[in-house]
């Protein structure tokens, strides 16, 4: 088993390096093979997970700046927007919830409300995150909070890790943030870019009534009809047990 899982791990980086080198191949200038090489690079160390995420995203605009792909200012641009801030901010908030223990408190009461059925978990999951939608602005900031309740929620009814009732929660939080988010003008970065072109394009001034007036309704029914999606996954039926 060893030897075999050593085996899949030097075939996943002689595929990266393959991958990486393929943009040198091709009639297109050297800035453009650059940026095409460092960025196959982080796809290729995020999809077969060969490094943390956060370190190759850490090191990626600095990969720009090093093989002179492009400048400081371009580079870090994301930095001086409030979305990366406002995700730190989530992550910091997930971390110490999960080191605390705080994370098994919450799921622990989660599933007290549910009954611990795997309906009740998904329907929770759905309404938290539907309330969370218009508060918090940042999607990224959103999956920081509530993906630690779901880890948490898997841990207490051991939940095998990456199993299919995993994914399958994980799924119910991704379908249960994004389809909610069209119903609600939020701060996010794409809400604010679309009101922006309708405005300076049209002239039409979108307040944020008039968004949820024309939206909510089919956000919230776009979300309905994707939750039953996670049934393909198979999940196992859940059991609270007494003793919780």
């Amino acid at each position: 088993m060893k030897w075999n899982n050593l085996s899949l791990h030097k075939i996943k980086w002689i595929c990266s390096f393959i991958v990486v080198l393929l943009p040198f191949f091709c009639s297109i200038s050297n800035i453009f093979q650059k940026y095409l090489a460092v960025t196959l690079w982080a796809i290729m160390m995020w999809m077969f997970e060969l490094l943390p995420e956060e370190i190759v995203a850490i090191m990626l605009p600095g990969l720009y700046i090093l093989f002179d792909i492009t400048n400081y200012a371009t580079a870090f641009s994301a930095w001086t927007t409030s979305t990366p801030w406002i995700t730190l901010g989530g992550l910091m908030i997930g971390g110490m919830i999960v080191k605390s223990g705080l994370v098994l408190r919450i799921a622990y009461k989660s599933l007290l409300l549910t009954k611990g059925s795997l309906k009740g978990i998904v329907w929770g999951i759905v309404l938290t995150c539907t309330i969370f939608t218009p508060l918090i602005p940042s999607i990224m900031a959103k999956v920081a909070l509530l993906v630690p309740v779901v880890i948490g929620i898997c841990k207490v009814l051991k939940v095998e890790a990456k199993s299919a009732t995993a994914s399958a929660l994980m799924l119910v939080v991704f379908f249960a943030l994004w389809s909610p988010k069209m119903a609600f003008m939020t701060a996010s970065t794409d809400s604010i870019l679309t009101a922006g072109i309708l405005e300076q394009y049209l002239g039409v001034k979108i307040t944020w009534l008039a968004w949820a007036k024309d939206m909510f309704i089919p956000g919230i029914l776009w979300m309905l009809v994707s939750i039953p999606l996670i049934y393909i996954l198979r999940p196992q039926h859940l059991n609270l047990n007494k003793e919780y």
